[in-house]
């Protein structure tokens, strides 16, 4: 979801919160709005910064995902050898 919109979402709820409890205090509301939308922004930074870290890295990180891939292949023979002969092409 965009953080613009899940914001503006929690920030309408704090102030319903508001009205349905007279008895809350605008501080408390204030204060679960802003610790939500920092650890959620802190969640949305970290992914940010590892996406850029692998675009900058793509091809090695393509390889680790292509050596994944070659691992839920069948164990057989052929298959170990046709393993063998594409990696040792990507490593070329």
């Amino acid at each position: 979801m965009n953080n613009a919109v899940a914001d503006a979402a929690r920030y309408l709820k704090a102030f319903e919160t508001l009205q349905a409890n007279p008895s809350t205090r605008l501080e408390d509301a204030i204060d679960e709005y802003d610790d939500e939308v920092v650890t959620r922004g802190q969640k949305e930074v970290d992914v940010s910064y590892r996406q850029s870290l692998i675009s900058h890295q793509f091809e090695e990180y393509a390889r680790q995902v292509s050596r994944g891939l070659l691992n839920l292949l069948p164990s057989s023979k052929s298959a170990n050898e046709g393993k063998a002969s594409w990696i040792a092409a990507q490593q070329a």
